[in-house]
């Protein structure tokens, strides 16, 4: 069922994509106005965590986990606001498709909502939700990633500020739990 589910959320993305795109030229009043802004939103989180990433990394740098968590956040939210805008666009600009088609256009946008929650929440949870914190070591200030899953890891780079991290692993730090009993 799980990936039956994951196939007919991808293949409701393209959909959703041409009904948003149709809804941004045909929509009037507050609600194309809403969905250009949350398209701009949306494509500016885009640009700032992927083009971000490739920018730092010239630089030798890399984000930090909350200016990244926060952007993930943006980028998930303003996604799942698109859906419900174009949704609700689409649904009460297309008078002459008939039920079935805006049917399948809602049973499409629900399946997306449901996916994008539930992997957004999974990337950011696995992705950003890691604890950190900076502290000197040798006269050199390191910000400190606990890593653990199953034992205690701990990965250390250069701080380089609040929002940036140095992007090369400068020491890694493993622990192996003994457990004879």
């Amino acid at each position: 069922m799980g990936e039956a589910f994951a196939w007919i959320a991808i293949a409701g993305v393209p959909v959703l994509i041409g009904v948003g795109i149709w809804c941004l030229r045909r929509c009037e009043g507050k609600a194309r106005k809403y969905l250009v802004w949350d398209t701009l939103v949306f494509f500016a989180a885009l640009a700032l965590l992927f083009g971000g990433d490739i920018v730092l990394g010239f630089f030798g740098l890399a984000w930090r986990n909350l200016p990244g968590a926060v952007l993930w956040a943006v980028l998930v939210v303003s996604f799942l606001t698109w859906i419900i805008l174009t949704l609700r666009c689409s649904v009460s600009q297309m008078d002459d498709i008939g039920w079935v088609n805006k049917g399948i256009i809602i049973f499409f946008g629900g399946v997306v909502l449901l996916m994008t929650m539930w992997l957004g929440l999974l990337i950011f949870a696995f992705g950003y939700c890691r604890e950190e914190r900076v502290l000197e070591y040798q006269g050199q200030p390191l910000v400190e990633v606990d890593m653990s899953w199953l034992h205690p890891t701990y990965h250390y780079y250069e701080y380089r500020g609040p929002l940036f991290q140095g992007s090369e692993l400068i020491y890694r730090e493993h622990y192996q739990i003994d457990r004879k009993r």
